[in-house]
């Protein structure tokens, strides 16, 4: 029951925070605009600080018809409404001219917030991933058929082969 309460204060966190975009937009210089650019982006938006936790699109979709007046609706045209409202902003702001240390300190500063969305995005995977080889372990004590296709899963993913190039933190 936590998990919904917590999701729907998500959704609730969000739709504050899109409002406060679009009443301050210069407020809001550091924030990366490309979350706002699809639902999708908005979806694996993660700010624990503000209280809004990434799920998936369709788990927002619903958790944003039960908490919100008017719904998923709602929430996406006030997200289309504040990526306009930020884009304007942003586009009256002079940008540091590219190549200079504040340019390159501005990208870094980018891609550290995109490089934070995409490992929670992997931890997320590694959680479902999780969750699924659960249903299969009882689906497997089951089905003898279903066993042997598990286990030829298992033992395919169960080591790194050479086929599978691994990133060692820090090294890309």
């Amino acid at each position: 029951m936590s998990k919904n309460i917590s999701k729907l204060g998500s959704v609730n966190a969000c739709e504050a925070l899109l409002q406060n975009m679009i009443e301050n937009p210069s407020a809001y210089d550091s924030f990366n605009v490309s979350l706002l650019n699809s639902q999708k982006a908005l979806s694996s938006m993660e700010m624990p600080e503000r209280g809004i936790t990434s799920m998936s699109l369709n788990r927002w979709k619903h958790y944003a018809d039960k908490a919100l007046p008017g719904g998923w609706r709602c929430l996406d045209r006030l997200r289309k409404q504040a990526y306009k409202a930020l884009s304007k902003s942003k586009e009256s702001h002079n940008y540091p001219s590219r190549g200079t240390i504040s340019d390159y300190k501005q990208r870094l500063k980018n891609s550290q917030s995109d490089n934070a969305q995409l490992i929670n995005e992997i931890a997320r995977f590694g959680e479902q991933y999780t969750h699924l080889l659960e249903f299969c372990h009882i689906r497997s004590r089951q089905d003898k058929s279903f066993k042997a296709l598990f286990e030829s899963h298992l033992d395919r993913y169960s080591s790194p082969k050479e086929s599978i190039r691994l990133v060692e933190s820090g090294k890309y």
